[in-house]
């Protein structure tokens, strides 16, 4: 009876041991919350579109894709003092190009830039601009340059063209929701007209520091931007990197929600528990 008594002692220290640590991973973070900044004004915002999630969209497919990206301008061809929108929806060629990465540089924080071209809405990254890593709240709006044409290739508009850019980033509370992994920031189109153009989701934060950090996750199409593009609001159509200061230039990647993970990790161990109680023949 010893050596059963010794085997009941270790296996209840081993769930003690796992309960601590599962608790640990599902504990709220607050009490460690980080607030980050983006007063240096040295970051990037890099998307990488799903190529697929545009194609299927209007009626198309992989072969004759219903949207695809038409031309990329980075920062120095999207100059806002010269290049106007008309410039840029005529502009850039029609043949295909890549939908990753699309890098956007961010904006110095101050007032919104003067002698904008036409149609063009660049923000300035605004001086309470935060991210709070305890909730992943934050206040404020993170500017961006830059700007992606995007044409028609299947439907009753094949050929037309759009273009999609001077992104800003914002958060509101009130669009959280955990049952479709909201964060309750969006990605906003300036360019032309405002539109919440992309959600947030899933995101994933790392930091050395307030001013040196990256943020990953997804972007899920808008209920806006379902308007003007079809598809179904909500589904996902790329992820991104938000990368601040010695993080600029992170490529975006796609990310796992942590619950599902944890909880699959945590059902693991429960399975080798009792696995562990068979062997020794004193399961209940």
């Amino acid at each position: 009876m010893k050596p059963l008594k010794n085997n009941n002692f270790k296996l209840a220290t081993a769930g003690a041991m796992i309960f601590g640590a599962l608790t640990g991973l599902l504990a709220p973070t607050s009490a460690s919350a980080t607030i980050l900044s983006a007063a240096s004004g040295i970051g990037t915002f890099t998307i990488n579109f799903d190529r697929e999630a545009f194609a299927a969209l209007q009626g198309g497919n992989s072969t004759t894709p219903g949207i695809y990206t038409a031309h990329f301008y980075n920062t120095a061809e999207s100059n806002y003092t010269s290049v106007a929108l008309a410039d840029m929806v005529n502009g850039g060629g029609m043949t295909e190009q890549p939908s990753a990465p699309l890098v956007h540089d961010i904006t110095a924080t101050g007032a919104d830039p003067v002698g904008q071209a036409v149609g063009r809405h660049v923000k300035a990254t605004s001086a309470d601009f935060a991210f709070n890593t305890g909730d992943n709240s934050g206040t404020g709006t993170l500017g961006m340059t830059g700007a992606q044409k995007i044409a028609l290739g299947a439907g009753p508009f094949t050929g037309s063209r759009m273009v999609y850019g001077d992104y800003s980033l914002s958060y509101s509370a009130s669009q959280r929701s955990l049952n479709n992994n909201l964060s309750g920031w969006h990605l906003d189109n300036n360019i032309g007209w405002l539109m919440e153009a992309y959600y947030l989701a899933n995101l994933n934060v790392s930091a050395t520091d307030a001013d040196n950090w990256k943020l990953t996750g997804d972007l899920l199409l808008t209920t806006a931007n379902k308007g003007m593009i079809g598809g179904v609001a909500g589904s996902r159509m790329g992820g991104f990197c938000l990368g601040i200061g010695s993080e600029a230039g992170c490529a975006a990647v796609s990310t796992v929600p942590v619950p599902g993970a944890v909880w699959l990790f945590g059902s693991g161990l429960v399975g080798l528990l009792v696995s562990g109680r068979r062997k020794l023949g004193i399961l209940a």
